[in-house]
């Protein structure tokens, strides 16, 4: 085969091929819509749909509680039991002539014990003391008049209660037993007891800063003839013995008119109590010193 008909095979060949071609793009374009066929050959990007997010509930916002007002603010109230405090307490605010008080240190307890009208045992700092009233003296629990009431009427001002004791110049007796005035809820207890007819008033030098009120205080349970002082509670008259013998003569147990007696003067307990009981007036409730009378 000659060149020039190899030459024509192939222009042939490649002008059938062309034909081909160009009649496949006509169907294409025939097949698809026109909307389609317009659009730019470029693939356009679409975000994807997001789903809106859930919705959660939230707790609406605590309001802070309101500032307390002094109304609302409640106020302490202490027991009605209080410890003993070494706190001192105003004279001031104390009834009954407490004025006359020494200005000395105080200390302050609860009463423990009430043995009888005019002594006490106090818890001092955990410790029980016994403690004597200063100027006074009341009935003893051996059978004398008012020794029973004055012992019930010291156990009613002071039992189970926070005391404030005041020495005067003494700080005890020879039995140990602390000397003080004794001061208790606004009331001085050495002078209720003689004011109320159930002590007399006795000096005991040298702690006598209240004696002068005490002894006032008994001459207004004496004039009102309280307790002690009472018709029921006056003694016999005493017969008066002859000055020269202290004991026996003229049926009189001692002579009242006589030197203080103390017990070592007499023989027996019987005979210094019916010298102590003959002697004994309205006047002078205590004629006897030492421990015939305390």
């Amino acid at each position: 085969m000659k060149t020039w008909q190899i030459l024509v095979l192939l222009g042939g060949g490649l002008a059938t091929l062309c034909l081909v071609c160009i009649a496949a793009g006509l169907f294409i374009d025939l097949a698809l819509p026109e909307s389609t066929a317009a659009e730019p050959a470029s693939l356009a990007f679409e975000p994807a749909t997001v789903a809106p997010a859930l919705s959660i509930p939230t707790e609406a916002p605590v309001e802070p509680p309101p500032s307390p007002t002094a109304a609302d603010t409640p106020t302490f109230v202490p027991s009605a039991t209080p410890l003993p405090s070494l706190t001192p307490v105003p004279i001031e605010a104390f009834s009954g002539f407490a004025f006359c008080i020494p200005d000395n240190p105080r200390e302050s307890g609860i009463v423990s014990k009430v043995i009888d009208g005019d002594t006490i045992e106090v818890v001092i700092r955990e410790v029980p003391k016994k403690v004597r009233y200063i100027g006074i003296d009341t009935p003893e629990l051996r059978g004398e008049p008012y020794a029973l009431e004055a012992a019930q009427f010291n156990r009613t001002l002071v039992e189970g209660k926070l005391v404030t004791l005041v020495k005067d110049v003494n700080e005890t007796d020879r039995y140990e037993r602390l000397l003080r005035y004794v001061l208790v809820n606004g009331l001085f207890v050495n002078y209720e007891l003689v004011k109320q007819g159930y002590a007399y008033a006795k000096d005991y030098p040298p702690d006598t800063a209240c004696s002068l009120v005490l002894r006032a205080a008994e001459a207004e349970a004496q004039t009102a003839g309280r307790a002690l002082w009472s018709q029921a509670a006056a003694p016999i008259a005493p017969i008066l013995p002859s000055p020269a013998s202290r004991f026996g003569g003229d049926n009189a147990p001692c002579n009242c008119a006589g030197p203080d007696l103390n017990c070592p003067d007499f023989q027996t307990q019987a005979q210094a109590q019916a010298c102590w009981n003959s002697c004994r007036t309205l006047t002078n409730p205590n004629p006897f010193s030492g421990s015939l009378a305390k």
